[in-house]
């Protein structure tokens, strides 16, 4: 404890010496994902709380749930994809990230909560059943709503979800990088730290993220620090002894050098909902639905389009 000070002064040193080489300013724009999502950008009003979402293409409903730090951008490499494979698409912005509003002062960013702020923009389209995709925290909420609402959700795929209690990716150390390096800085290193290849992390790639990171209220202890510390709730624990007893089919994605959710927490997830099926996709990290887009896409579309008897193990 005595040595916590010299801690952050040598990790402010440190950060401060990186930052010289890496400051950028954030100018640079997804040319073909603003052409996809920007005519059917929206937002709604949800209980005093604006909610952003995309809706796209038409046919049976897929909302889909982005992780932390993140946004509907999450989904820049799989969108098309499914509209193409004749679905309706909605995206959603889950509170306090990408373009929805910070909550006020007294929200808590639990998993029950987030989750069901999702749901309150589906229902507000007159949504009744619909399929589910999520990513990481997305994912965790993904399977909390085919926990608690399983009877309007048919099928679930799920992207390195956090499906157990672990540590939060931007929790300790938060503080002091980010205000020490900047948001590009930090947004810079988490993405490539999610990649098995992180050249594949393209400068546009970083300032459409750390753009929408950018913001009031969004690091450090803010939204960040919100949701690392109310995420696992009551009710998270409920939600994970209750995983045998989900009713939505269930398609579970890892990349195999995923160094954030290690592949066991899939395989036990797997051997925990009966009937459920596991594919590892290699040379992909934790953002594997962007890195190796193709495979994901493959596997998400015959899911959803209820091939799922059929999908071959392990995508290559």
């Amino acid at each position: 404890m005595r040595n916590r000070p010299l801690v952050k002064v040598l990790a402010l040193s440190v950060a401060a010496a990186t930052w010289s080489g890496c400051a950028r300013s954030i100018t640079r724009t997804d040319l073909s994902w603003s052409q996809l999502v920007d005519e059917h950008r929206h937002d709604v009003d949800i209980e005093g709380l604006s909610m952003h979402y995309v809706d796209l293409g038409a046919g049976e409903p897929v909302v889909m749930i982005h992780g932390i730090a993140d946004s509907t951008y999450s989904w820049h490499q799989n969108a098309q994809a499914l509209v193409d494979a004749g679905f309706r698409v909605i995206l959603v912005d889950q509170p306090g990230f990408g373009r929805s509003a910070i909550p006020a002062t007294g929200w808590t960013y639990s998993v029950e909560n987030q989750a069901e702020a999702v749901l309150r923009v589906v229902n507000r389209l007159g949504i009744d059943r619909f399929q589910l995709v999520g990513h990481s925290l997305g994912g965790g909420e993904s399977l909390y709503l085919a926990w608690r609402h399983g009877d309007r959700i048919t099928r679930v795929a799920v992207v390195s979800p956090v499906s157990q209690r672990t540590s939060c990716p931007f929790g300790i150390g938060t503080d002091i990088v980010a205000f020490a390096a900047g948001t590009r800085w930090f947004t810079s290193r988490a993405l490539r730290s999610a990649y098995y290849r992180s050249e594949k992390v393209t400068d546009v790639i970083v300032d459409e993220y750390a753009r929408l990171l950018d913001r009031p209220g969004r690091m450090g202890s803010g939204v960040l620090g919100g949701v690392c510390r109310s995420y696992f709730s009551s009710e998270y624990d409920r939600m994970v002894e209750g995983y045998r007893d989900l009713k939505p089919e269930l398609l579970i994605l890892w990349g195999e050098q995923d160094t954030w959710h290690p592949v066991a927490f899939g395989t036990r997830l797997q051997s925990l909902v009966p009937g459920s099926r596991l594919e590892l996709i290699p040379e992909a990290g934790h953002a594997v639905h962007q890195e190796r887009a193709d495979a994901v896409n493959t596997l998400v579309v015959r899911f959803l389009g209820g091939q799922g008897s059929r999908l071959g193990r392990g995508a290559r």
